[in-house]
């Protein structure tokens, strides 16, 4: 009976575990290819933008919605094999001294800017997440995309609507970013026909150990319309009509004395 017991016991055990080896996995797969890999990171990264709708298989860190630190788990994921440890139970940290600012800028009129948006105080971040809101009747954004000047490995998605002023932008990185002083991470190209806040609104930052939190600092910018510059010149006066009469007279009489001269030799 006991023989019986464990042939049926191991039957079912390499039952389940071919099972458990050939089932495609579902968290994280969100194109459905049976696969976790760079493109669901990069789906998820839109889901985080706003571009599409977001989806319950990358809610890892469940709090019942789709953000930055969902896309840094399922990252880690894919680059090392094995998902964060409990990352079900994930706390939500309270902000130190980070900072987010997003740069102003002097332009003329109908300009094309480049403008940052960089980070100060931070330690071990691997991404990021906000709004940037603007009037859409003065500012439009041309293009979104990463600043690989001085912290490499970046990547952006960005979801804009000039329509509402406003637009999702998503970072993640391959490293972890630590700076004291303020670095540029993301340039926002934007044309403008006018002045304009640029306000930055629901920023996440995400740290190394998929904490979320929000930064203690945020600085807004501005767009501002340089004024011409005018230069003060004083009129030249013509001259008087009996100035011009008075020289005549003079050179005629010379004229006159000169020839007077000739004559008398």
């Amino acid at each position: 009976m006991n023989k019986i017991f464990c042939v049926v016991f191991s039957i079912l055990m390499v039952f389940w575990i071919t099972l458990f080896l050939t089932t495609p996995p579902s968290k994280g797969d969100l194109n459905g290819d049976g696969a976790i890999n760079a493109i669901d990171v990069h789906i998820a990264g839109q889901m985080v933008a706003g571009i599409i709708p977001s989806d319950k298989k990358v809610d890892f860190n469940k709090n019942n919605r789709v953000d930055i630190g969902d896309v840094a788990i399922l990252r880690y994921y894919v680059m090392t094999g094995n998902p964060p440890l409990d990352y079900a139970n994930i706390p939500a940290r309270t902000s130190g001294y980070e900072t987010v600012i997003i740069g102003s800028y002097t332009a003329t009129t109908g300009s094309r800017v480049i403008v940052p948006i960089s980070i100060k105080n931070v330690k071990k971040v691997i991404g990021f997440s906000l709004d940037l809101f603007y009037d859409p009747n003065t500012i439009s954004v041309q293009k979104v995309k990463a600043n690989n000047s001085i912290i490499t490995g970046s990547n952006v998605i960005s979801n804009i609507d000039n329509n509402k002023g406003k637009t999702r932008i998503v970072l993640a990185n391959i490293n972890t970013i630590t700076v004291s002083t303020a670095t540029p991470t993301i340039d926002v190209i934007l044309r403008n026909t006018g002045p304009g806040k640029l306000n930055l609104q629901n920023v996440e930052i995400v740290s190394s150990n998929f904490q979320l939190y929000r930064p203690s600092n945020i600085i807004d910018g501005r767009i501002t319309i340089a004024t011409p510059k005018t230069i003060n010149r004083k009129p030249i006066t013509p001259f008087k009509p009996i100035l011009i009469i008075g020289i005549a007279l003079i050179a005629i009489i010379l004229i006159l004395i000169a020839l007077s001269r000739k004559s008398k030799r």
